[in-house]
């Protein structure tokens, strides 16, 4: 038997619209429906949630960030989000960037003010900021240490800063080759060494140490040489999706193991 986790509903969500809505669909062959409402004077700029949590984050242009609590009609296969929303206000540009991390309770934002802000996910209250010297372009956060990974863009180089879960910082390391995406590896700390995966500009994905971020290991294929866009562990960490600029979609995993991947299972 596989272990699975199981989630209830999965949906599509987009936005950007000339009206300002944020759309919805549950499968392929359904059309798109009008999930919220939303302000020309405020417009959307990015949306996140993950399984198994019954909250939606909506970052707007103002620096404002709306929590819609959703439900899931398993009957009739919808999503409906409740229409009165509990705003967060700490950013004073577009937000750009929303992490939920359900294992410790917390989520992340980012702005195009320079700031990050951690927030306490079950009071929705502000809990402490990270303030780097330039706008943060990529945010992930660790489930298994809570640890905070961001990569700043100086223009001429990419720059990973981790932090802990009090946002202090334990590393910084820069490179010349552009960072375009990043993520944590979940193994079980004791039995297992957790790294930081790096997508590169040229087509490379980078390991660094969880620890003070000392380069580990690099992965580097002929087929694979435009920046890699997107990358994710499965949830035993023993398998590594990375997508690049041209949607190629390659999977890495580990040759010793003769057995499938956890996954997510999406009805």
């Amino acid at each position: 038997m596989i272990p699975t986790t199981y989630v209830s509903a999965s949906a599509l969500l987009t936005w950007g619209y000339f009206d300002g809505y944020i759309r919805v669909k549950l499968r392929t062959d359904q059309k798109q429906r009008v999930l919220l409402k939303g302000k020309l004077t405020n417009p959307v700029t990015c949306c996140s949630t993950v399984p198994d949590c019954p909250l939606l984050f909506v970052g707007h242009s103002s620096g404002s960030i709306a929590v819609y609590y959703m439900t899931f009609d398993s009957s009739k296969g919808s999503i409906n989000v409740l229409q009165q929303p509990t705003y967060l206000y700490g950013h004073q540009g577009p937000i750009t960037i929303i992490r939920v991390c359900l294992a410790f309770g917390v989520f992340v934002s980012a702005s195009l003010d320079g700031t990050c802000i951690l927030w306490d996910l079950n009071s929705l209250s502000y809990v402490r900021s990270i303030r780097p010297e330039h706008p943060v372009q990529l945010v992930a956060m660790s489930n298994v240490t809570g640890d905070i990974a961001i990569v700043i863009d100086s223009g001429e180089q990419s720059t990973l800063q981790l932090y802990n879960i009090n946002c202090r910082l334990n590393g910084e390391i820069s490179t010349q080759i552009l960072i375009h995406s990043l993520c944590f590896s979940c193994a079980p700390e004791g039995i297992s060494v957790n790294v930081i995966a790096t997508g590169m500009e040229n087509g490379q994905i980078q390991f660094w140490s969880t620890w003070d971020l000392t380069p580990v290991s690099v992965i580097e294929t002929e087929k694979f040489t435009l920046p890699v866009t997107s990358v994710t562990f499965s949830a035993d960490s023993q398998h590594l999706y990375a997508t690049n600029s041209d949607g190629v979609l390659v999977i890495w995993g580990n040759r010793e193991l003769d057995k499938p991947p956890k996954y997510h299972s999406l009805p």
